[in-house]
């Protein structure tokens, strides 16, 4: 099945509500209005570009990044109990934790969207380039886009995002619920 991008936005705004149709909706209660914090100001334009390329809602990119890394450019998650995920400060540490972690086999995510290895094995991506917040917010939206295009317009796609876990869509769910109320996707 083949799903263009103008029908993922039309039936989201089904499922989720008009905020995702109008960045400018107006907001009653301006104090329930919100900012992102600041480390999330440098990527968010990279973020609505990426969204816009895949037909995805901002604010639905937006929730599975608070999701996945909270907005951590330098997250690694380890899928592993036996191993301990690293916190670099740095890109430099990043890479190099994320390099140690392939080269030892570990199943590990990188990044803002924590992009999985397998994933970065099949669709041949440059490691180091996924702590670039820019280039994984593309990454995000187009994992999104692939997995409403694989399971239709449903929360089994979001989902997907993660694997099979059927609290994960709850987690986005709830994410998405905040990120609704930020300045930056109104």
């Amino acid at each position: 099945m083949t799903i263009n991008r103008s029908s993922i936005l039309a039936i989201l705004v089904v499922l989720f509500g008009s905020p995702f149709v109008m960045a400018d909706d107006s907001v009653t209660e301006t104090a329930s209005v919100l900012s992102l914090p600041d480390s999330w100001q440098a990527f968010v334009p990279c973020l609505k570009q990426a969204a816009k390329q895949y037909g995805l809602p901002a604010v639905l990119v937006a929730a599975v990044i608070d999701v996945e890394s909270g907005g951590n450019p330098l997250a690694i998650g380890v899928n592993t109990k036996t191993i301990t995920a690293p916190t670099p400060k740095t890109k430099e540490e990043a890479v190099i934790h994320a390099v140690e972690l392939w080269q030892r086999g570990v199943n590990f995510d990188v990044g803002l969207g924590q992009i999985n290895r397998q994933n970065i094995k099949e669709h041949r991506i440059d490691l180091e380039g996924l702590f670039d917040p820019c280039v994984n917010v593309q990454w995000v939206s187009y994992f999104l886009y692939d997995r409403f295009q694989k399971y239709g317009l449903k929360w089994t796609a979001v989902e997907r995002y993660n694997g099979v876990n059927p609290e994960y869509s709850w987690k986005v769910y709830d994410a998405l619920q905040r990120m609704r109320r930020m300045r930056e996707f109104k």
